[in-house]
């Protein structure tokens, strides 16, 4: 959206808009913006809450009459919390996992929720005839030994560095697919308590969690882009 927004500019069109991902405003500088700290496919706040989202578009709208650019504002307003349970849980045979396990044990822990996770998301996937899993072009057993390694011994060889970045954003997110369309197939209505249950009680979440700080210093700038703002949600960072 910010590089159309140069676009339209360009051909005389003044825009505004709303944005998510405040690293990505800030770097590609679109005329006008306001960020707000709301959840990815939330950009106005939560379903029927007219209110916040008119006063959300209203903060866009008025960006337009400011004399220069570029301009990034921050929407300072709170989410609002969302209308699912905080006491989902999967009712597999997946525990949660506590933010003081040893890497070796997460480890352990991490293929033994894999080996459960796929054969389950194998029958959703037949029973809804669809499947986003599949991005990052790797394996259930294929992520396993990426993800394993990584939080053990960090980058290898294993992959190329021009694909690192590109593997662990892409094969972070098929996972996280993988849970969520398996936990709706087994009878999950609670899609934003299933995101949080996955990255703030699952082995998955806090594998990636971990990655995501231990390659922050990483020597390649799209791997370190990756693990500082693609494929960890904000809010779950450690």
């Amino acid at each position: 959206m910010s590089v159309l927004a140069h676009v339209f500019e360009r051909a005389g069109l003044a825009t505004t808009l709303v944005a998510l991902v405040y690293d990505h405003a800030l770097g590609q500088k679109p005329p006008r913006a306001v960020w707000v700290p709301y959840w990815y496919g939330r950009t106005f706040g939560a379903p029927n809450q007219p209110d916040l989202q008119m006063r959300v578009l209203r903060a866009a709208l008025d960006l337009l009459d400011r004399p220069s650019w570029p301009v990034l504002e921050t929407y300072e307003e709170e989410p609002p919390p969302t209308a699912d349970l905080d006491s989902w849980s999967p009712s597999w045979d997946i525990e949660p996992v506590d933010e003081a396990i040893s890497d070796a044990e997460l480890a352990q822990r991490f293929r033994h929720d894999l080996s459960v996770l796929a054969p389950l998301h194998a029958e959703a996937t037949r029973a809804h005839g669809w499947s986003t899993f599949g991005l990052a072009d790797r394996s259930f057993q294929e992520l396993e030994g990426i993800f394993v390694s990584y939080l053990l011994e960090g980058p290898t060889d294993n992959i190329p560095k021009r694909d690192r970045a590109f593997v662990i954003k892409h094969g972070s997110q098929d996972l996280t697919d993988a849970f969520s369309q398996t936990a709706a197939h087994l009878g999950g209505d609670a899609p934003f308590a299933i995101r949080r249950w996955y990255w703030t009680r699952s082995s998955f979440g806090l594998v990636m969690r971990r990655i995501g700080e231990a390659l922050h210093d990483d020597p390649d700038a799209k791997t370190r882009v990756a693990a500082d703002g693609l494929f960890i949600p904000r809010e779950w960072k450690l």
